[in-house]
């Protein structure tokens, strides 16, 4: 096996999603060919589950974050972490599926040295534009991409978002992205944990698709202005904690707001039924 570590780092951010993380490890276990060095940074996840995978050899570094900073601040901290010239990052909820051996690999690293400033190896899921689904970039220049404010799901919600500022500036330098096929990496996202803020831990789950919302830890304390998108009556409820939970059989509450962007068929029924019995 090919030996990449001192070149190529592949980056996990999870934040309280350890069943989707262990399938991405997995995953890599399975069909990576060659050796990377493997980063994961635990985002601060309560009663945090990830020195498992470190002692199980399925990463090689690990790094975990006292308290919850947010997608944003978290996906910087990546890049500003690693010590390898390229960088691989993956979201938690992504599953490697295709294999990626030394001859792929130095495939990327021309691409970046001469052609392209970053690889979508998660299908195009940014529609053209750049996407932190998967993707592998110069380390260096990202940190050169300027950032003015480190907004993303979760606790810096109301901020602009990092992935905005990198899609901003891919497009106003008309930089190059290289849409790889076949996919590499598949979207596994069927479910979004956000905590609401440092000062109110409280932390939601919701459905993707169908947008239906419970309550993983203790109701919040205050309202707040962008997540979640509920009105005067559904914040009463939620205040009361007066929510589904998640891990009790129940099926989410799905606010109005979401409605019209809700989504279902036999197999999201299902896998959601399937799903709420699980005790995160």
């Amino acid at each position: 096996m090919q030996d990449y570590s001192n070149k190529v780092t592949l980056g996990i951010l999870d934040f309280y999603q350890e069943n989707e993380s262990r399938e991405l490890l997995n995953s890599l276990k399975s069909k990576l060919d060659i050796k990377v060095h493997i980063l994961f940074i635990d985002n601060g996840t309560p009663k945090p589950y990830s020195q498992k995978f470190l002692d199980e050899g399925l990463v090689d570094e690990l790094v975990v974050n006292e308290k919850n900073t947010g997608c944003g601040p978290a996906t910087v901290q990546m890049y500003d972490i690693c010590k390898t010239p390229y960088l691989i990052y993956v979201q938690s909820d992504q599953k490697l599926v295709e294999k990626i051996g030394a001859s792929m690999m130095d495939t990327f690293i021309n691409l970046l040295d001469n052609s392209c400033n970053c690889i979508d190896l998660a299908g195009n899921q940014g529609n053209g534009k750049f996407s932190e689904r998967a993707n592998m970039m110069d380390v260096e220049f990202y940190k050169t991409i300027p950032k003015e404010t480190l907004g993303g799901p979760g606790i810096t919600n109301a901020q602009k978002y990092v992935e905005g500022w990198v899609q901003d500036f891919f497009s106003d330098n008309n930089l190059k992205i290289a849409n790889v096929s076949p996919t590499f990496f598949s979207d596994e996202g069927y479910y979004s944990v956000r905590q609401l803020s440092q000062d109110d831990p409280c932390i939601m789950k919701h459905s993707c698709w169908t947008k239906e919302m419970w309550l993983l830890t203790e109701p919040p304390k205050k309202k707040h202005d962008v997540y979640p998108p509920l009105d005067d009556e559904e914040w009463e409820l939620l205040l009361k904690g007066q929510f589904p939970r998640w891990g009790t059989g129940e099926r989410g509450y799905t606010p109005k707001e979401m409605l019209k962007n809700k989504f279902t068929n036999e197999f999201v029924e299902n896998k959601i039924n399937e799903d709420i019995n699980y005790v995160a």
